[in-house]
């Protein structure tokens, strides 16, 4: 059993605690500690809800993308995104929206490119930056003019810009026939609809659809390699155990 597993089980403290001792073998014994990786580390202290804990993990990767970034640009959007979410969660508004928009700039993005700016799209609405969310729609709206714009890839961004709605969206993703890869995609999906319905001031069906997220876990615990699981469980609990939009 890899250490994922334990994130995978949310067991994120133990997790936390073997990252902590033995990070630094990841590379000399990959055969036992590959998957001991910071961003398993991000997604563990994610969802133990410790985001003051996670900026600084996520400043010192950024920093050595940075210094990596001699030859090629080596900048991915992942520890901008985590960074982003954990600003949001924090209140710090004008950081998690520097820390997005650098997201979107990275060299290194998921296949579609929009998982970047759907979140920045999501933390617009929730963050009430109407600036943000303009910014997150011209994005959406470049990416999907990009060849094969029209895959279940490309799905939460045609229902953000309003292009779907939610019966489309949940049927366009049903094309997708590996499980994993479904319900990886049906987590961000379902907190798009979540956003929809805030962004229309639907505060109860808000919270169904991350209660909906959250549920996800339950027929396919891939879904922890998802940003929407995460920030799902930190809007319905907070740092203080309460709900808040």
């Amino acid at each position: 059993m890899g250490y994922f597993e334990l994130i995978r089980q949310r067991r994120y403290e133990e997790f936390c605690k073997i990252y902590r001792e033995k990070a630094h073998l990841c590379r000399t014994m990959p055969e036992k500690y590959g998957d001991v990786l910071p961003g398993n580390y991000m997604y563990a202290l994610l969802g133990l809800g410790k985001c003051a804990e996670l900026i600084p993990v996520c400043q010192e990767q950024i920093q050595l993308e940075r210094e990596a970034s001699v030859k090629f640009d080596r900048s991915s959007n992942y520890f901008w995104n985590g960074l982003s979410i954990a600003c949001l969660q924090l209140g710090q508004y004008g950081e998690m929206a520097e820390a997005i928009r650098s997201a979107v700039k990275a060299a290194y993005q998921d296949l579609s490119r929009t998982e970047s700016p759907c979140l920045m799209y999501w933390e617009a609405v929730i963050a009430g930056d109407e600036a943000l969310k303009k910014d997150a729609k011209r994005l959406l709206r470049t990416r999907l003019r990009a060849k094969g714009a029209a895959a279940p890839d490309f799905a939460s961004a045609r229902f953000l810009l309003e292009k779907i709605g939610e019966a489309e969206l949940r049927q366009e993703l049903r094309l997708i026939e590996i499980e994993a890869l479904y319900f990886r995609a049906l987590a961000p999906a379902v907190f798009s609809i979540a956003v929809k319905r805030l962004e229309h001031g639907d505060a109860a069906g808000f919270r169904a659809a991350l209660e909906e997220v959250r549920g996800l876990y339950g027929q396919n615990p891939i879904v922890t390699m998802t940003f929407a699981y995460y920030l799902a469980e930190l809007r319905l609990t907070g740092s203080s155990g309460r709900f808040f939009p």
